[in-house]
């Protein structure tokens, strides 16, 4: 039996540091030094260079790897090939941004893990847009806080301005693409959607074992991992998110209805 390889493709603020966590969990699980490995969003999309592995001087073992893979699709295979054991059958690498990794991307990686010979499936967990974004500036803003920044009162409306101009905030949004893509490359049977509103509960648990072909376990449906406290919103911004995000709501309302049910911002 082949390896499994589960890339996880996102979204941003849809559980993703949730779902790494609770499939580590796992003794047959090894998902590596990191949880996002920033590899394909980097290679594959001119709105991740940012993700750049950095040269320092003296160097780290992390930050040398992340370069080398970077670099070589064949060295970033070799390395979670050696994750697995007798033991060990399931590895992967769950990064957010590799949501805006175009459909030619996506068929490169798909043939390097497969030539790796792993079995591959990806995982892409979507939230309602609007409140996938205002999790997103929340989090920017706990973290400004928690550095010790001075915060103005109105920084989540001011901040998400600023989101819905920016190019690679847009792009994490575009649920449109993201999932056009990874049908287009990946077999329907490897592929797991799942909305974050429908997620900690047992049913989708088990949805999601038999997906990944093993029984998920000391799992905390109560837990939301780098969860964020709410902040005002004004009537104003989310009228105008509304507006940029009609196509993302009218796209899963089709493809997805449930999402017609759990996400309160859709038409």
């Amino acid at each position: 039996m082949k390896p499994t390889f589960i890339l996880g493709m996102g979204a941003q603020k849809a559980g993703s540091s949730w779902l790494h966590k609770t499939i580590s969990n796992h003794d047959s699980v090894n998902m590596g030094f990191m949880k996002e490995y920033h590899i394909w969003d980097y290679v594959y999309s001119d709105l991740c260079k940012v993700f750049k592995a950095p040269t320092i001087q003296p160097d780290n073992p992390v930050d040398a790897l992340r370069r080398m893979m970077q670099n070589s699709p064949q060295i970033y295979a070799e390395y979670f090939q050696g994750l697995i054991s007798s033991k060990v059958h399931v590895t992967g690498d769950i990064t957010p941004s590799y949501s805006m990794v175009s459909q030619s991307g996506l068929e490169d990686i798909f043939h390097t893990l497969t030539y790796a010979g792993f079995d591959v499936k990806v995982i892409f967990l979507m939230r309602d847009p609007i409140e996938r974004l205002w999790s997103a500036v929340r989090m920017e803003q706990r973290n400004r806080l928690q550095r010790g920044e001075k915060v103005d009162e109105n920084f989540t409306n001011l901040r998400i301005l600023e989101y819905m101009k920016n190019d690679a905030h847009i792009a994490r949004s575009d649920y449109v693409s993201t999932v056009q893509n990874i049908q287009a490359v990946f077999p329907k049977n490897a592929i797991y959607f799942e909305m974050y509103e429908n997620l900690f509960s047992q049913k989708s648990i088990q949805r999601l074992s038999d997906f990944l072909g093993f029984t998920l376990k000391n799992v905390d449906l109560m837990e939301h991992v780098n969860a964020s406290p709410n902040s005002t919103r004004s009537r104003e911004t989310t009228e105008k998110l509304q507006q940029l995000l009609a196509p993302q709501y009218e796209f899963c309302k089709n493809q997805f209805p449930l999402s017609q049910k759990l996400w309160k911002h859709m038409p």
